[in-house]
């Protein structure tokens, strides 16, 4: 991506990158940060990061391109030669300050990075819920035998209807574990794929938003993989 930038023409040529790398967050912690170094230095660069938000607007003033999921007015403000926001994170929600929108910068992010853990995590949740883990869990920590039968049927998820909500990557990897469980997928999205193409395996068919209700209709379960 940041190479592809760059073909756009030598006088737009970046020379500064500054990456936000906490060491309070986990996935920061675990950042290849040589190579990282090493990749950003090959394409002419330099790199600044930074390990406290404190100290981000200050090393801002210089930079070309931000790796990072945090801005504020103040920040930007301090980041008079920034170009371009790259956020390592598919969800670039709680970056977008209206100052930011109203700017030239341009902003990307890494979709699809940690679609199979979140589709894990959606699928957990479905599984905690249908085989009542959650009222187990209280009851343990209550330190008694509830009778979970008595108080919520538990469900197979085989066999029910699971519906996606924005059917991306996220959405796609999640169907793909639904399928394997046995349950029927459906999926809303804004650009369904024109009549011809190569079906979809996991889903048993893709619907514009202008459907949705139907397919709330239809679903035992209902996930949103959407955009906040």
């Amino acid at each position: 991506m940041y190479s592809e930038f760059l073909k756009e023409g030598e006088e737009k040529r970046l020379e500064r990158v500054v990456a936000l790398l906490r060491p309070d967050v986990p996935h920061h912690r675990e950042c290849p940060q040589d190579l990282l170094r090493r990749r950003v230095e090959a394409l002419g660069a330099q790199l600044e990061i930074v390990h406290h938000p404190e100290l981000l607007a200050e090393a801002l003033v210089q930079a070309d391109v931000y790796l990072g999921n945090l801005m504020t007015a103040r920040l930007l403000e301090a980041a008079r030669k920034l170009r371009w926001i790259h956020v390592p994170l598919a969800g670039v929600d709680r970056l977008l300050i209206p100052e930011l929108v109203q700017s030239d910068i341009i902003v990307t992010n890494s979709r699809g990075a940690m679609a199979p853990e979140v589709a894990e995590h959606a699928l957990a949740l479905m599984m905690a819920l249908t085989r009542d883990i959650d009222l187990a869990a209280r009851g343990q920590a209550a330190r008694q035998w509830w009778d979970l039968r008595g108080m919520r049927k538990p469900l197979a998820l085989s066999g029910l209807t699971l519906g996606i909500v924005g059917y991306g990557t996220i959405g796609r990897e999640l169907a793909r574990r639904a399928r394997a469980l046995g349950m029927e997928v459906v999926a809303v999205r804004r650009r369904v794929v024109e009549a011809g193409a190569e079906p979809d395996p996991w889903v048993s068919r893709v619907v514009p938003t202008e459907r949705l209700k139907e397919v709330l209709g239809i679903s035992d379960v209902v996930v949103l993989a959407v955009p906040l």
